[in-house]
């Protein structure tokens, strides 16, 4: 009877002080928050598209319609964002967690930004097949498949400077 109080009595100690020192009960609803966040990312896009797509209709040009059609990735992708932030956020971290979990929310952020930039380069297209009458077509692929390079390279930057 003595082993199963003190065992009780180590499975509460372990409960409470849990992983690194986080409450066990902090991980679990930080973990809930964050996959009900990654659940409803695909709902949350479908809604945005949705009301994006209902506006675009109105108008008789085709580029924003393309808008809408390439941020429907990055849009699935920010709840996932958020949610991490605010189950991060909800648990109790030391500060070297919190300051290496800082560094995962800056990079998720950095991620989404630069992703939203490279897929708005397809619509930027448009504006400059345009320029195909004074240039060549091959000139035009070379400098939009630049650009995408160019900001995937950027995004790297950007995250190996947070990385230090």
């Amino acid at each position: 009877m003595s082993s199963i109080n003190s065992f009780f009595e180590l499975f509460l100690d372990v409960w409470q002080s849990g992983i690194f020192g986080i409450n066990a009960s902090q991980i679990i609803i930080g973990f809930i928050i964050f996959l009900i966040f990654y659940v409803l990312r695909r709902l949350f896009a479908r809604f945005i598209i949705g009301r994006l797509n209902k506006i675009v209709l109105k108008s008789k040009t085709s580029l924003d319609d393309t808008i809408v059609d390439v941020i429907e990735g990055p849009l699935k992708f920010l709840p996932v964002v958020i949610g991490f932030f605010i189950a991060s956020s909800y648990v109790d971290l030391t500060n070297q967690i919190q300051n290496f979990v800082d560094l995962i929310n800056r990079t998720l952020i950095t991620i989404f930004i630069f992703w939203l930039i490279h897929q708005l380069i397809v619509p930027f297209a448009f504006l400059i097949k345009s320029f195909e009458q004074k240039l060549t077509t091959a000139l035009v692929d070379w400098t939009l498949k630049g650009l995408k390079i160019l900001v995937i390279i950027l995004g790297i930057v950007a995250i190996l400077e947070l990385w230090g």
